[in-house]
Parts: structure tokens; C-alpha cells; sequence
């Protein structure tokens, strides 16, 4: 990826960690990993692995959205495109939280979905089964239905339907472009410094379906407010990305780097 990797002995805070997928990979480089998840299956689950590979990470059943994360950490990482299902409230906490969790300089990674995506085929109706699966353990239908809101977003239900109950779950998403997800940044103290395709560092393509960013916190200096009438949570943002160096806690970060796609025609027909 293009920036500056974690080194042994540095922190990271990985939200959402699930079975610790990500958490394991970063202490296996000798970064000291503390998870955080919601979920005390998978927390359970992240310990058994992490004890079998003599790993040492700090897991914690916990809401990343509600919780105190600790600190001060090296680096926050929000991976696997869960950023987008929160709604406003819990994403502004979380925002604020990551920044004042971080040490000066330290880096938030983060991956959303691209509104480029709603160029796939419309919203509708999908059904499958299963003798067993994800959903449940046994024999089970499965009906999915997706609508769509907008140019930024949508809920997908899935109606699980077993011999005598049927059990419905929703599932929100939101689309973030590049200058939202700036903008939104921005506004609480982060400063993008790369975006790309994915954390891969794939790069940028106009129909790239994901976006992929490392942003750095700002010192307090450089702290604003979006301009007036600006929706940072959709696509619908109208802004003019200022052509400066932003100003971050112990680095410099460009404006306008070589990750950083700027004037992207996709993004201009808002």
C-alpha cells in the first residue's frame, strides 16, 4: 500500500475485528492488536485462534460505536465495508472517538462502498435454499429483497424461512464518493492522504465499486466546519476540495497526491 506501514511494537485498534481475520495478520508483523467486536462468538473464536498461533492480541466484546476504544493508538482500521451501515449519530461518535484515539500523526484506514455500484442492475428479488448454511444449520429458504433509495442508499432484506418461523433481517448501506467521504473526514479531524479502488491499493477507476482511504489526524489548527448547505453523507455533495496541505498532528499530507483522484468525472455528474 502507498504509506507508511506499521512497524513492531506499534498500536492498532481493529473495529469490527470479527474472528480476527485482520487482527492475527497484524500481530504476526509484531504489532501490539487490540479487536474490538460486538459479537462474543467471534471474540471467543479470535482467542481460540490467536492462543493457537502464540499470538498476543487484546480482544474485546464490545459496541465500537458506543464503547471508549482506549489508546493512543498508531492506527484505527474499519475494514470490510462496515462504515457504511452506520447511521449518522453512531458514525459521527465513531468519527470523533477514532481521532481522540489516535496519537498524533496516527492513521485511520477505512472502506466504504462507491456510488459507482449503483450502475449494477436494478433492485429485486432473489431466492435460494439450503440444507444448512449461513443463516441457519438446518434446512432453510432464503428470500432477498433489495431497495434501493437514491443514488447513496439502500437496505437488503432477507426473509429466512425455516419449517414453522420466519425470522426477517434488515441490512442498511450507504455509498460514499470520494469528496463526501473527504468532506466527512475532514470535518472531524482527519485528513485523507490516499484513496484508492481498495486497501489493496488497487487504483481509482471511474466504475471502481469500492473506495479505500487512509486519513490522518489533523492538529486542532486545522479543524472546520463543511461549507453551508453541504450533505457530507451523500453523493449529493456540491464542495470545492481546497488545493492545500492540510496540516496533521506530527506529518505533512498533500492535497493532491498520487492516490487521490481529483475532478473525477464520475463524481462530477452530482
Amino acid at each position: 500500500m502507498g504509506f507508511d506501514p506499521l512497524v513492531g511494537g506499534d498500536r492498532l485498534v481493529d473495529l469490527g475485528c470479527g474472528p480476527g481475520l485482520y487482527a492475527q495478520r497484524f500481530a504476526a508483523r509484531g504489532v501490539s492488536v487490540t479487536g474490538i467486536d460486538l459479537s462474543a462468538g467471534s471474540i471467543a473464536h479470535a482467542v481460540e485462534a490467536a492462543g493457537a498461533a502464540e499470538l498476543e492480541i487484546d480482544y474485546r466484546v464490545g459496541d465500537y460505536a458506543v464503547d471508549t476504544l482506549g489508546g493512543p493508538y498508531d492506527a484505527a482500521a474499519l475494514i470490510y465495508l462496515d462504515f457504511g451501515v452506520l447511521p449518522d449519530a453512531p458514525r459521527d461518535r465513531l468519527l470523533d472517538a477514532v481521532r481522540s484515539a489516535l496519537r498524533p500523526g496516527g492513521a485511520f484506514v477505512v472502506d466504504v462502498h462507491a456510488p459507482p455500484r449503483w450502475r449494477l442492475p436494478e433492485a429485486g428479488l432473489h431466492v435460494g435454499q439450503a440444507d444448512g448454511g449461513f443463516w441457519r444449520p438446518g434446512p432453510h429458504v432464503v428470500v432477498e429483497t433489495t431497495y434501493r433509495f437514491g443514488d447513496d442508499l439502500d437496505v437488503v432484506q432477507y426473509a429466512v424461512i425455516e419449517a414453522d418461523t420466519v425470522t426477517t433481517y434488515r441490512v442498511w448501506d450507504r455509498a460514499y464518493s470520494a469528496i463526501a467521504l473527504r468532506a466527512l473526514l475532514r470535518r472531524h479531524g482527519l485528513a485523507v492522504e490516499h484513496a484508492w479502488e481498495d486497501l489493496a491499493g488497487t487504483p481509482r477507476r471511474r466504475s471502481s465499486p469500492t473506495l479505500g482511504v487512509v486519513a490522518r489526524r489533523l492538529a486542532r489548527s486545522r479543524l472546520g466546519r463543511p461549507r453551508e448547505g453541504a450533505d457530507v453523507g451523500s453523493r449529493r455533495v456540491r464542495l470545492e476540495v481546497d488545493e492545500v496541505t492540510d496540516t496533521v498532528d506530527g506529518h505533512g499530507t498533500g492535497a493532491a497526491d498520487s492516490g487521490e483522484v481529483r475532478g473525477d468525472p464520475a463524481e462530477g455528474r452530482q
